[in-house]
């Protein structure tokens, strides 16, 4: 069986240091560990000015700041859409399936609660 060099480890990549360093970070900062972070911080935030160590207007300010992490690949596309109108708005987008009729469900005469 001879040895090929194409699955080596002595082969680099094809993509950069740069490059995989950079996706490792936003994956960091907008992925679900971001969010999860967000919410464990705004539920902070709510306890803190609850008791009055934390003045309103400053737990708004981080509240904010949190929505602009949370949206900022939206805001960029919305931002990139004005400059290029090549750009689609929304990336990921949704598509609900129409709703269909559910069937009649036919009443039961057995009570759940009758033997409690």
């Amino acid at each position: 069986m001879p040895i090929t060099t194409e699955n080596s480890l002595f082969t680099p990549r094809h993509d950069g240091v740069l490059e995989s360093s950079s996706n490792w970070v936003s994956a960091m900062l907008f992925g679900e560990i971001a969010f999860i972070v967000c919410i464990i911080a705004v539920a902070l935030l709510g306890f803190s000015m609850m008791n009055g160590h934390l003045h309103v207007q400053r737990g708004v300010k981080v509240v904010s700041g949190l929505f602009v992490l949370a949206g900022a690949q939206i805001i960029a596309i919305a931002l990139l859409a004005g400059v290029s109108q090549s750009a689609p708005l929304v990336p990921n987008a949704i598509h609900a399936e129409p709703k269909t009729e559910r069937e009649t469900l036919t009443p039961t005469t057995v009570d759940p609660f009758s033997g409690a």
